[in-house]
């Protein structure tokens, strides 16, 4: 719906079908039912926003931009505490930061004097108290004007010469064909296709990028790399290349089953109630990604049942701990002084 919504709005001037729609924004024709239920949705949204034209024929959408000025907020007290939010969080995604701040603006712009008065108010005590835990993006201009050569060249069809610091060390100088924007785990990744073979696609860290430039080259955008790319970004091996996806089992005690849905790590994770335990599946890579929730599980009790292989890297991996630790306190037993 936000895709359908800020399509419209880009394109004032122009009506679109459902399935142009769809097209411009490569929706799969089985969604069409979907897609036709959020037009529905959009139109009856309070303000008019989206105008729905030629009832009688195929039915076409439009931008209400005449109605874009006159935005009102029924549920101001709860409504404005969301705004809050967002005003807060807007900078962690440059993508969406500018899209906020228009959308904050215009609202404020247009309310009542009295409820400005307010909203700086709960602006001032209540932006204090959304705070981060853990590291954000480390995004500054030069990050988002990298991000927006970027993008360009993506919707354009150009392909992007980049200065990378690679993983192994050294620079390197080369030309790639970008795809698509992954964020993960609060980083942003550029998904590429390699030249000569549409299925080879990998990921390059935006922070490690230190210049980019769009190149004259144009490249003919191949499906068969977008599936590629959406598929281990579905399945979490994009991003260190792990194997293909396999049905992970594990085993949490009964009284884990929060910490599980607050933290999920795949959306094909599913918990089953057993008599003794809870059973969570899911389908994905084993890959080290997964390894680092499971990690993070232990404290609530998770345990390994499948696959094998993961089960022996995860053996493998106790092992050493030990090991350096065992030796580690050894050591200084050892150089104890005797009394």
């Amino acid at each position: 719906m936000v895709s359908i919504f800020i399509h419209l709005m880009s394109h004032p001037k122009r009506s679109f079908s459902a399935t142009e729609l769809m097209q411009v924004l490569d929706i799969p024709k089985k969604e069409l039912r979907n897609v036709q239920r959020d037009m529905q949705a959009l139109v009856e949204l309070p303000g008019h926003y989206v105008i729905a034209e030629n009832a009688m024929k195929t039915r076409t959408y439009r931008a209400g931009l005449s109605n874009l000025d006159k935005l009102s907020l029924p549920d101001f007290e709860s409504n404005i505490l969301q705004f809050v939010f967002l005003d807060r969080i807007k900078n962690i995604y440059p993508g969406t930061a500018d899209l906020i701040a228009s959308l904050l603006d215009r609202i404020r712009k247009n309310l009542p004097a009295a409820k400005v008065q307010k909203v700086d108010v709960l602006f001032q005590e209540l932006k204090s108290r959304v705070v981060f835990m853990g590291n954000l993006p480390t995004v500054d201009e030069v990050e988002k004007d990298k991000l927006e050569v970027i993008l360009d060249s993506i919707r354009t069809h150009h392909e992007i010469e980049t200065d990378y610091e690679a993983s192994r060390g050294g620079r390197e100088v080369r030309k790639r064909i970008p795809l698509m924007i992954v964020l993960c785990h609060n980083e942003i990744y550029v998904g590429c296709a390699r030249h000569g073979n549409p299925e080879a696609v990998y990921a390059i860290k935006l922070n490690r990028i230190y210049k980019v430039c769009k190149c004259p080259e144009v490249f003919v955008e191949n499906p068969r790399s977008l599936n590629a790319l959406r598929k281990k970004v579905r399945d979490y091996s994009l991003l260190d290349r792990a194997a293909e996806p396999e049905l992970i089992e594990l085993s949490f005690p009964k009284d884990s089953r929060m910490f599980i849905e607050e933290n999920p790590f795949h959306h094909s994770l599913k918990i089953e109630r057993r008599r003794y335990d809870l059973r969570v599946t899911m389908k994905v890579s084993p890959s080290f990604q997964l390894m680092q929730w499971i990690f993070f599980h232990l404290s609530n009790g998770v345990k390994m049942l499948n696959p094998p292989c993961l089960r022996q890297r995860l053996l493998e991996f106790g092992e050493n701990l030990a090991k350096t630790y065992r030796l580690d306190f050894t050591s200084k037993k050892s150089k104890k002084p005797k009394d």
